[in-house]
């Protein structure tokens, strides 16, 4: 009777050790194939043409939308208020994955004159998103609170007359 109670009572922590390994390998593949989805856009970004405007265009996208979440994760970190842009970054990663797959659709488009009519709205979109996304990480850095800095520089002010007294 007593080894299946200790059994009972171990299954559960087993379990969990489990799924945690398992959640460890899903997100080491999924790093391992955005890193070599970047290779790859690298590679293409040197090739000269539509093709290469795509692949350009597709990393400054990636790029912009990943300093943004660097700087959001930044500023909480350093316990800035950060307002509603955890839901903008989540609208902006959500709009950015969907035209990031738009972009490699058309990437991978044989016919030259499709490849250049549906690039050319995608990338206005893709640049309306690095701006938008530029604008957003440049309020989260400007973001301050002006009272805290004013009464800190007035307290400075004050100290120093007190220091030359």
């Amino acid at each position: 009777m007593e080894p299946l109670v200790v059994l009972a009572a171990a299954a559960p922590a087993a379990g969990a050790a489990g799924w945690g390994s398992y959640l460890v390998v899903v997100r080491a593949v999924r790093s391992c194939r955005r890193a070599s989805e970047l290779a790859r856009l690298r590679a293409e970004a040197l090739v000269p043409g539509p093709r290469g405007d795509v692949a350009r265009v597709r990393r400054r996208l990636a790029a912009e939308v990943e300093a943004t979440a660097q700087l959001l994760r930044h500023c909480r970190a350093a316990e800035r208020a950060v307002g509603d842009t955890p839901a903008l970054l989540a609208r902006l990663r959500t709009a950015a994955a969907s035209l990031d797959s738009e972009l490699a659709l058309l990437a991978r488009e044989r016919d030259l004159g499709v490849r250049r009519a549906g690039a050319a709205t995608a990338l206005a979109q893709a640049e309306e998103l690095v701006r938008a996304s530029a604008v957003l990480r440049l309020a989260l850095t400007s973001a301050r609170e002006r009272r805290d800095v004013d009464s800190l520089v007035e307290d400075l002010r004050l100290e120093a007359r007190a220091l030359q007294a």
